[in-house]
């Protein structure tokens, strides 16, 4: 019985979040949606505010929010997933991969002494996990992530709340945005190197795969800090990398990213950034192009509950719900 009513964890990406509070302003949907995909939408928001739907927020899509719509509509885009009963949050990147990677290797090796996070929290205090990250995360500017938020203990969270703060924390002179674009092109360039040397053709290859923990997470930095007496190198060879689904789909779906694109375009690495969340969502609903990567990558159970189309996410909740109740 419980399967049949727990809400769905759902992620949005930000054009689909942005249909939804368009419609709820009563303003005409971009793009000239058609009705059945304003019937869908429809569906959708009503499935957010009676808790049919969990939404998952993602932080590094709300970048998008603040830095290109205007402050009202960051807010309005953010109050889309306030207005549900509960919101869950993904921890965002490089979080969610280190977690990951260390959950794992903390069950190979319990004399690592990682706390152990969920990767999908509620939205409270953080205070434990930003108090880990600071100690033992090398890389100063990605600190700047996620130091003191999303709040102070007994404050009560909101997306819309995140947003602000976020807002006058970019407009500070903190250009996050620039940074993680200055990434993205390094990153990319990397990867098609990486090509280059190994093949494109085919999966990606586990040595490159293994080689990843070390190189973009530093994760042999991070364990030699938390644990000098181990060899770093011995447990991050002996993790096991299925037990990280947001780490291999994000490796397997850039893979194909990179075949594919020369230069990043400005949002992509907005875009590119919510691999790491779709693991962790019952069903999703995404943009064609990212779609299409995502696809490539995991055509078994991913192709099922990731969409690009409104209306085919909503026949696909509905006909979860018809074959529970059978």
């Amino acid at each position: 019985m419980e399967s049949i009513i727990r809400p769905l964890r759902t992620f949005f990406d930000t054009n689909h979040l942005v249909n939804i509070a368009h419609l709820r302003e009563g303003r005409g949907l971009r793009g000239g949606q058609n009705g059945r995909r304003v019937a869908a939408y429809e569906a959708l928001n009503e499935w957010i505010r009676t808790g049919r739907c969990t939404p998952l927020f993602y932080e590094p899509m709300s970048y998008e929010w603040v830095r290109q719509e205007s402050r009202t509509g960051a807010r309005a885009i953010a109050a889309v997933l306030d207005s549900g009963i509960l919101v869950k949050r993904v921890l965002p990147d490089p979080l969610v991969f280190v977690v990951e990677a260390l959950n794992e290797a903390q069950r190979v090796e319990p004399r690592l002494g990682f706390p152990g996070f969920e990767v999908v929290r509620d939205f409270a205090f953080d205070g434990d996990l930003v108090e880990w990250f600071n100690e033992h995360w090398p890389h100063d500017d990605e600190k700047a992530t996620v130091i003191g938020r999303p709040a102070a203990r007994g404050e009560t969270l909101t997306v819309t709340g995140f947003v602000e703060t976020l807002g006058l924390h970019l407009r500070a002179g903190n250009d996050l945005w620039q940074v993680a674009l200055d990434g993205e092109r390094h990153a990319l360039s990397q990867t098609r190197q990486t090509q280059v040397e190994h093949g494109s053709r085919g999966p990606l290859p586990e040595i490159v795969r293994r080689h990843w923990l070390k190189t973009a997470l530093s994760l042999d930095v991070v364990i030699q800090r938390m644990a000098p007496d181990l060899d770093a190198d011995d447990l991050l060879g002996r993790i096991d990398l299925n037990a990280c689904p947001a780490l291999q789909l994000k490796l397997d779906a850039y893979w194909n990213y990179a075949k594919a694109t020369e230069e990043p375009k400005t949002g992509d690495f907005v875009d590119l950034s919510m691999f790491a969340a779709l693991p962790y969502a019952d069903v999703a609903l995404i943009e064609n192009r990212m779609h299409e990567f995502v696809r490539q990558a995991r055509r078994s159970g991913y192709e099922e509950r990731v969409h690009r189309d409104p209306v085919a996410m909503v026949d696909f909740v509905r006909g979860l719900t018809t074959r529970k109740v059978r």
